[in-house]
């Protein structure tokens, strides 16, 4: 399952009404009785992060009616990139270099066996991501094109380059206290994930602050998403998660989402049912 990825970089004065504030147990500062104002950052040429990102799915299913065992299905996927700013015009990058530091997938079907270890070959690689004229393009650190096992793994993760990031477009200008709902914030994941192919949104998309920080503003989100791929299988997913800000320069430094999962039959007739788990964190980190 295609999954949520959100970013953006650069640091600047965080604005506050002199709150009062208590410790959390992780040592931060709560905001207490005044809100934060999240500002909206500019990458900049030269600006570095690593991202660690983890995704997994477990699947267990009994197709066409059958009373036997049910098939089990895992998959997981863990990466971690270093990406450098090389272009920028306005708030959006036009041009990366992003290195993938590692890179592995595991996937297993039937219970046969433990998971098969794939090996991934863009892991250890760094590649140059710029927008031009026909679009977004990709090409090794000598300009040169990409072996097609390594284009279509860049190109499909660097699918949305170019643009601006719906979630610090999103963000909203008002102070932030706990428990505010972020209605912007709401509609830009809504937009964010319901464009991905074959997942559409189901009822109301709710985000609100969670927990309000000396610098950082976690948002809790709460949504519904069905997937149907055509003749095949329908799937539910009630998402829970939470998306944290840096209040500085809005810029994204870790989400984590779940969802349980309910599978049902598509429209080519067959029986189909299931459930399942997914989930998906991400941490970034500036340097």
């Amino acid at each position: 399952m295609r999954a949520l990825l959100l970013v953006a970089v650069l640091a600047c004065g965080c604005k506050r009404d002199s709150p009062a504030v208590k410790a959390d147990p992780d040592g931060k500062k709560l905001v207490k009785t005044s809100g934060v104002v999240i500002h909206r950052g500019a990458p900049r040429v030269g600006d570095r992060a690593r991202e660690t990102r983890k995704q997994s799915m477990e699947m267990s299913m009994l197709i066409g009616g059958s009373p036997s065992s049910p098939m089990t299905i895992t998959m997981s996927h863990d990466d971690v990139r270093t990406e450098e700013v090389l272009a920028v015009e306005g708030r959006v990058v036009t041009k990366l270099r992003v290195t993938y530091d590692s890179r592995e997938e595991t996937s297993s079907s039937g219970g046969s066996g433990p998971p098969v270890k794939k090996p991934s070959p863009v892991a250890g690689q760094t590649y140059v991501v710029a927008v031009t004229k026909s679009g977004v393009e990709v090409v090794d650190v000598h300009g040169k094109k990409l072996p097609v096992s390594e284009a279509v793994v860049v190109e499909k993760d660097y699918a949305a380059f170019g643009k601006e990031d719906e979630v610090l477009a999103g963000l909203p200008d008002t102070p932030l206290r706990v428990g505010d709902p972020a209605p912007s914030l709401a509609r830009a994941f809504r937009d964010r994930v319901g464009g991905v192919k074959e997942l559409e949104p189901e009822g109301e998309v709710v985000v609100k602050v969670d927990k309000v920080t000396n610098d950082e503003v976690v948002f809790s989100v709460r949504a519904t998403f069905v997937a149907v791929r055509a003749g095949t299988l329908s799937m539910k997913l009630p998402i829970t998660g939470t998306l944290t800000v840096r209040a500085s320069d809005g810029a994204t430094i870790a989400y984590e989402i779940e969802a349980p999962l309910t599978i049902g039959s598509g429209d080519a007739g067959i029986a189909m049912s299931g459930t399942g788990r997914m989930s998906v964190s991400a941490k970034r980190e500036t340097f």
